[in-house]
Formats: structure tokens, C-alpha cells, sequence
């Protein structure tokens, strides 16, 4: 019981060894009386499930995937003797059928028997008691479990001696030098199916219960970059992965194989890695160049990764430049890095063919823009008339920011204005939204009627009759405020009172794209339309 939903093959009472599959996979067998051993001296019965398959002399390939359970000699005892005495009572009662019996013996007879065919299965039960594997050194070994009330395989996988593993393993025991010493010396790749295999042969390592933990670990080494995985096959180019998620279907090829990252070379590179704080070592300052990346991966180079209390050196695979230019393109099409190269800067767009060369600069995306920074107060050159236009805005906000700002940054600021309704398009203007060879053709003005809603009024929006206060306030200002809000509304009752809002975010640097896309979904909670942009 529970030994199949564990996902061990079960064998209930098989009458020679091989019945019992040599396939790498973990066979539980319940093995009868013939079988019976003692701890510390398992019987040949069950020995030859462990080392045999159909005859002596076709040893078994995978014997520590084999785990018997047999009676203990003097448990098969007491189990025998409770048999008989139930058989004993029923005997009587055979006897005593034909004559006459007073009901009082009558009872006491049923009694009795139904107490000794009551003892009979925990006898049983209590008998195999014995586990029968083979030990780290190789040899047989058999060893007594308690038997509880839980399932008898219950008991055994907690028995520490099964050496029976559940969960997934740390992907550092499979490397060159670890504890389980899968390698051989000077070995580059192994492949997973040879890893698998290793633990139903090996006796030194545990006893897997499901191969699926094994490809967990070999799944998690990947993506944490402990090594690169590698499948080919005859119909197609070699595929690797590396520090990225692996299908299932992959992890089940035969021909995958495990590189060690000093001695591989990628097929493609996963366009999420590129981005700034994923990879250790490649992003050194705000500004690094593709040739940097190409150097990156060239190959031979180690990097030191801070582990808890001590550095870790860490060997990146080789990528051919072809393949570090195809991730490139995607970071950047997808949002990922910003890429500058002369008078172009791109971001969340497709890079034109010849932009993207070895002096081309690339840097982490921009902060999203605040709304206010297009505004005539910010960038006066931009504006004539209460006017402007998307590409004067775009030129300005760029001299403000020291770098050409990528088009998707700034119509991304332009969009919010229109939402919060502190722009509108003008007369004449081009469709919104375009692209940056469009953005000349259109026109922003200021709205003629001030914006209601949880975007506040724009700048300079003061009305006759209208008294303002004004201050900077920090967290615990605003704290302050709103415990007041009760007394202030109070004190204002027949006059209107209305309370704008401006909420800033960041200093010298701009703040942490994570960090205001977190605050812009709280402040969604306030209001409609309230938002950092």
C-alpha cells in the first residue's frame, strides 16, 4: 500500500528474479516465506533478486533500484503459531458441530475463535519486517523496520538505512568532484540518461524513487547555470540551454547531454539574460558597449559570484557573436536594454539592419517619464503658443536627459499626458500614436477645459477667488495631512474644497522601473488616471 502512488514499481510475491524488470527504475518487492532472513543475514532467496536477473550468470545492471521486504524468520514463527491456533479453534468447532453444547460454551467457543483469527493479520503483518538492499559498499545487507500502523512501505522509505530519496537533489553533488563522483577524470559532458542510470547502479548513491527528481535537479542546474544543456538529433541543429528554462519533452530526449560551461559553446542565447542584473560580470557600469558582450562570451572566462559568507568562481560558456547579435535584437525589440548607436536610439521596436555594431552602446531602459516633464514649465524651448509638437518634445527631453531618449519612451509619456488629459491633440494634428517619423505632424496643446478626476488640474490651471497652499510633503507629512482632512473639511463647509495631488519619485538618478510600476498599481487603487509617468 502506497508504495505505487509513490511512484516505485510494485511486486507482489514474484516467483523468480526476473520477473522483477533490470530498467533503472525503482522496484519495491514483497517477497514470500522461501525468502525469510534476518537482520544482518539476508537469506540467499532474496540475494538472488539483487543480483541476478533470468540466470547467475547474467548479473543484474541496476541492483540498487531493488528493494525487497521479506519476513524475519522468528516474525514467520509467530505468524505460523497464530495460524495454528486459529485453525486450532476452528477444529473444536468442527468437532462440536454434531453434538449437543450448552449455549453458554457455545459463545465462549465463537468467542475464542473470532480473537484468534483477530490476531492472525497483525502477525502477518508484524512478520515482514525485514528489508533486504544492497549497501553503499555493494554487498547485501538486511536490516529490521518497525512495523506501525502505517503501510509497511511507509515505514521502510523512513527508515534512513533504505537510503530511499524523494525530492530532488542539489545540482552541485552531480558535478566534477562532488560527493557522488559521476565524472571521469578530464570528462567534458555526460549524458543525462548515464546520470539517471547511475543511481539504479551505483550503490554508493540513493535510491531514487522517481527519475523525475533526477531531471528536476538536472532542470535546476540549468537554470541556475551550473551547466549548459545539450541536444542533437539527426533531423536537426544542435539545441542548448542554458541558464533558462527546459521543456519536459527536451529532458526526456535520449541524445541530451550536460556540458560543463568552460567547455561549451552556445547555439542561442536567451534574449532575457542580456538584461541589466541578470548575468554576473557583464553589466560592470550604466553604459557598456556590444563589444563588451561579444568579449563576454568569447570564452575561457570566469567570473567571482557572492555566495552566503564566501565568492564563487563561476566559468561562462562561448557564443558565437551571430548568436549574441540575435538575442541583442530581441532584448531590444522586447523592452529589455536600450540601444544607442549615433543618432539612433532604440527600445520595444524592431533595430534596423546595420544599427547594431560592436561600438554600439547599450543600456539599461529608461525610467518612465513623469508627465509634467513635457509640460511648457519643464521644457519651454518645446512649446510656441501653448503649442508643440511631439518631435520638439522629444528633442527637449532628450537634451534634459543627456542621451537621444528611445521614441517608445517618450510617446510612452505622451500617452500618459493625453489619458490624464493635461494634452490634448490640436487642430491639424497627425493621428496618435506614430512613430518617430510622424511624431513632427503632431500637435499638443493644452486643453481648453481643466482636467476633472484623479489627475488633478495641470499647471498654471489657478482660478479667481481661489486660494492655494503649497508645500513639499514627505510620507509622514502626508500622514499628517489626513489625519487633519476631518478638521479642514469642517472648517471649509460652504466653500469648495479640493485637494491636487503631485506625487514625485526619484532624485539625481532616475528611480527603479520596478519600483514605480509597483507604486503606479497602488495609486491605481486611489484613483483613476493617478499614476507616475
Amino acid at each position: 500500500a502506497g508504495a505505487a502512488a509513490a511512484g516505485a514499481a510494485v511486486h507482489n510475491l514474484p516467483a523468480r528474479p526476473r520477473d522483477v524488470a533490470d530498467d533503472g527504475a525503482f522496484h519495491f518487492v514483497v517477497l514470500g516465506p522461501p525468502a525469510a532472513s534476518d537482520p544482518g543475514r539476508p537469506s540467499p532467496a532474496a540475494t538472488r533478486f539483487l543480483a541476478h536477473t533470468t540466470a547467475p550468470d547474467r548479473p543484474r545492471v541496476y541492483p540498487n533500484a531493488v528493494l525487497l521486504a521479506v519476513p524475519s524468520r522468528d516474525g514467520l514463527d509467530a505468524a505460523r503459531t497464530r495460524v495454528r491456533e486459529y485453525l486450532g479453534w476452528e477444529e473444536v468447532r468442527a468437532q462440536l458441530r454434531e453434538q449437543p453444547i450448552d449455549p453458554l460454551r457455545e459463545q465462549m467457543l465463537a468467542a475464542e475463535t473470532a480473537a484468534a483469527r483477530g490476531r492472525v493479520p497483525d502477525a502477518v503483518r508484524s512478520a515482514w519486517c525485514v528489508v533486504v538492499t544492497v549497501a553503499e559498499s555493494g554487498a547485501p545487507e538486511a536490516f529490521r523496520v518497525v512495523v506501525g500502523a502505517e503501510p509497511l512501505f511507509t515505514a521502510i522509505k523512513a527508515e534512513r538505512r533504505s537510503r530511499i530519496q524523494e525530492t530532488a537533489i542539489n545540482a552541485q553533488t552531480l558535478l566534477p568532484g562532488g560527493p557522488y563522483d559521476l565524472w571521469r577524470e578530464d570528462e567534458q559532458a555526460r549524458r543525462v540518461s548515464d546520470l539517471t542510470g547511475a543511481f539504479g547502479r551505483d550503490p554508493r548513491l540513493p535510491k531514487m524513487l522517481r527519475s523525475k527528481e533526477i531531471l528536476d535537479t538536472v532542470a535546476d542546474g540549468v537554470e541556475a547555470g551550473v551547466w549548459v544543456a545539450q541536444v542533437t538529433g539527426p533531423e536537426r541543429a544542435a539545441l542548448t540551454f542554458w541558464r533558462t528554462a527546459i521543456d519536459g519533452q527536451t529532458l526526456a530526449d535520449p541524445g541530451l547531454e550536460l556540458l560543463l560551461p568552460a567547455a561549451a559553446a552556445l547555439r542561442s542565447l536567451a534574449p532575457d539574460l542580456l538584461r541589466p542584473e541578470a548575468l554576473p560580470g557583464l553589466w560592470t557600469a550604466q553604459t557598456i558597449t556590444v563589444q563588451q558582450v561579444y568579449d563576454y562570451f568569447a570564452g575561457g572566462r570566469e567570473v567571482t559570484v557572492p555566495q552566503e559568507g564566501y565568492e564563487e568562481s563561476v566559468a561562462i560558456p562561448a557564443c558565437a557573436p551571430a548568436q549574441v547579435d540575435a538575442a541583442l535584437l530581441q532584448a531590444v525589440e522586447q523592452g529589455g536594454v536600450w540601444l544607442t548607436s549615433g543618432p539612433a536610439s532604440i527600445l520595444s521596436e524592431p533595430v534596423p539592419a546595420g544599427v547594431l555594431g560592436p561600438a554600439a552602446t547599450l543600456r539599461p531602459p529608461p525610467a518612465p517619464l513623469p508627465v509634467d516633464g513635457i509640460m511648457a514649465a519643464a521644457i519651454p524651448e518645446a512649446w510656441r503658443e501653448g503649442a508643440a509638437n511631439a518631435l520638439a518634445v522629444a528633442a527637449a527631453l532628450s537634451h534634459r536627459h543627456g542621451a537621444a531618449l528611445p521614441w517608445a519612451a517618450v510617446r510612452a509619456v505622451i500617452d500618459d499626458a493625453l489619458r490624464a488629459r493635461w494634452v490634448e491633440l490640436g487642430a491639424g494634428s497627425a493621428a496618435w500614436p506614430c512613430d518617430l517619423a510622424g511624431a513632427g505632424r503632431v500637435l499638443l496643446t493644452l486643453p481648453v477645459e481643466p482636467p476633472d478626476g484623479g489627475g488633478g488640474r495641470g499647471p498654471d490651471r489657478g482660478r479667481a477667488g481661489v486660494l492655494t497652499a503649497q508645500a513639499v510633503l514627505e510620507a509622514n507629512g502626508i500622514q499628517d495631512l489626513a489625519d487633519q482632512i476631518p478638521a479642514i473639511a469642517a472648517a471649509a463647509v460652504g466653500h469648495e474644497l479640493t485637494f491636487n495631488l503631485r506625487i514625485e519619485l526619484g532624485g539625481d538618478e532616475p528611480p527603479d522601473a520596478a519600483a514605480a510600476a509597483k507604486i503606479n498599481e497602488l495609486l491605481a487603487e486611489v484613483a483613476d488616471g493617478l499614476r507616475l509617468g
